[in-house]
């Protein structure tokens, strides 16, 4: 089980701020596309 499309991470790399690290794995191309994509549109920058 991956990280999916972020439903999980996006909200965490939220609530955790500049004071955490998400790590989020997803292999799937098609799931990681998305993930990326929800990474830019929210201006995270504590996600990886």
């Amino acid at each position: 089980m991956g990280a999916h499309i972020g439903k999980y991470s996006l909200p965490i790399a939220n609530l955790v701020g500049k004071e955490g690290l998400v790590i989020s794995i997803e292999p799937y191309p098609i799931n990681y596309e998305a993930l990326i994509r929800g990474i830019k549109l929210n201006h995270l920058k504590n996600i990886i």
